[in-house]
């Protein structure tokens, strides 16, 4: 879940959900069965994602959780025209979003 390099995504892009979920959000069903294996009977899973005008992270990733987590909370986060990192999609994202799951 980290560890990587910048060159590591230009790289091998492929790889990271980032890229494979343009193709479809079916990546996530994966992601939560990994997370899930991955963290204690009790365990606390938060997501941080984004949500732009035409894509809502937190409702399209949600359902796919259901199977390994019980969905608690999320809420957003206004960062309109504070981010500036340089990089081409720069402001596309309108709300950083924070989203709580419990283990099931």
């Amino acid at each position: 879940m980290s560890g990587w390099e910048p060159k590591d995504f230009s790289n091998n892009k492929q790889q990271f959900l980032e890229f494979r979920q343009e193709k479809s959000f079916n990546v996530y069903k994966d992601f939560f069965k990994k997370c899930a294996s991955w963290l204690k009977d009790d365990g606390l899973l938060i997501m941080h994602t984004g949500k732009t005008l035409k894509c809502d992270m937190a409702e399209h990733i949600i359902p796919f959780s259901t199977q390994f987590f019980n969905y608690v909370y999320h809420f957003n986060e206004c960062v309109e025209g504070k981010e500036k990192f340089g990089i081409k999609d720069q402001g596309a994202t309108k709300m950083h979003q924070y989203i709580f799951f419990t283990k099931k």
